[in-house]
């Protein structure tokens, strides 16, 4: 059920929700490198608003995946950067 409704979600939630699931940080490059033409600002906004509300959350899983996603976001910003040229 959970994939049907993510399916129907726009192709950057879809991308934030799989990167929230991802265990390493091999497992998110994969995911980004696979992703490479949704690594935009939009993306890395949306990322850091989830992070800002992860943040204000004093329970311990909630500050692991704001960890989490403060190294989705540096991985981000080398896959941009190696784009760049």
């Amino acid at each position: 059920i959970l994939e049907t409704m993510e399916e129907s979600l726009p192709p950057k939630q879809r991308l934030i929700n799989q990167l929230f699931r991802a265990e390493t940080p091999e497992e998110t490059g994969r995911i980004l490198e696979a992703n490479r033409g949704l690594l935009d600002d939009d993306l890395v906004e949306g990322i850091e608003s989830y992070i800002a509300e992860l943040s204000q959350n004093r329970d311990e899983r909630a500050q692991e995946l704001a960890d989490h996603l403060r190294g989705v976001l540096q991985q981000i910003e080398a896959k941009r950067t190696i784009q760049r040229g």
